[in-house]
C-alpha cells in the first residue's frame, strides 16, 4: 500500500507540474482500455504420453488504466499509469476415448493492480487530415502491488494447486500498430493492436493426475496479444 500511495502522489505531482507549463501542448492525461489474450501455461515434468493429459488455452483478460504521458518530440514519449486488470490461468484436462474427445476446462482470474513506467518510440507511416497510422515500440517496467494469489482446483481425475507471486518489478516490451486522430482541442484518440512480451514468467503451481498417475509443475510465459483503445486529454488545450 505504501508503494501504491507513492505512485499516486508521483502521478498527481507530474500532472500538476505539466499543467502549469503554459507553453506545452504535448502533455496528456490518458484513459485506456486494453483487452487481450494471455499466453498458455507451460507444463514441466509431464512424464507420460497417454490418452489423458493436461493442456492449456489462451485466456481472455484485460485492463483499465489512467495515467500521464509526455511527448518529448514527434517520435518519442514517456509515460506513467496506474492500471487494474485481470490475471487469468487456464487448465484444460483432455480425455480421449476412441474418436471422441472431451475437455474439462477451468478459468481462474485474479484482480491485479500495478504501475507501468514506459518509454515509447513511434514512427508515423501514414499521415493525413483524417488520422495517422503509427508503428510503435514500447519498453518499460511494471511495478505490481498485489503480492500473491493461491487457488486449488480438483476433480476425480486431477488436482491443481496454483500460486501466483508478483512481488518484483519486471521488464516488458510491446510492439503496436495504431490509428491516431488528433482533434483541434489537442485531445487525441487512439486504437491499436499489440503484442507484449516479458522474459519473466508470472505464475507457477503444481499438478497431479490420478489416471494415469503423474505430477509436475507449470509456469505461465508472458506473451500477450491484444487491442487497445484510449482517449488522451491534452493539458494545454486550444480554444475554439
Amino acid at each position: 500500500m505504501r508503494k501504491l500511495l507513492i505512485s499516486v502522489v508521483f502521478l498527481i505531482l507530474a500532472v500538476c507540474t505539466c499543467a502549469q507549463d503554459s507553453n506545452s501542448a504535448k502533455d496528456f492525461i490518458s484513459f485506456e482500455l486494453r483487452p487481450y489474450l494471455s499466453s498458455k501455461l507451460k507444463f514441466y515434468d509431464f512424464m507420460f504420453e497417454d490418452e489423458t493429459r493436461l493442456k492449456s488455452r489462451n485466456a481472455p483478460c484485460g485492463e483499465l488504466s489512467i495515467g500521464y504521458q509526455h511527448e518529448i518530440n514527434s517520435n518519442w514519449l514517456v509515460g506513467l499509469d496506474i492500471a487494474s486488470g485481470l490475471m487469468p490461468l487456464n487448465y484444460c484436462y483432455v480425455s480421449k476415448n476412441g474418436k471422441s474427445k472431451t475437455a474439462d476446462s477451468e478459468y481462474l482470474y485474479w484482480v491485479t493492480l500495478y504501475t507501468n513506467v514506459i518509454a515509447s518510440s513511434t514512427n508515423r507511416i501514414i499521415t493525413s487530415t483524417k488520422g495517422n497510422m503509427l508503428l510503435g515500440l514500447k519498453a518499460g517496467v511494471v511495478l505490481p502491488w498485489v503480492r500473491e494469489w493461491s487457488s486449488s482446483v480438483s476433480s476425480s481425475s486431477y488436482c491443481i494447486d496454483a500460486d501466483v507471486e508478483n512481488d518484483a518489478a519486471y521488464f516488458i516490451c510491446t510492439g503496436e500498430l495504431a490509428y491516431e486522430k488528433v482533434f483541434k482541442s489537442n485531445d487525441k484518440v487512439k486504437a491499436s493492436i499489440f503484442v507484449t512480451y516479458s522474459p519473466m514468467m508470472n505464475s507457477c503451481g503444481s499438478f497431479e493426475l490420478y489416471v494415469p498417475y503423474n505430477s509436475g509443475y507449470f509456469k505461465q510465459p508472458m506473451l500477450y496479444f491484444g487491442a487497445s483503445v484510449g482517449y488522451y486529454l491534452a493539458l494545454k488545450r486550444n480554444r475554439k
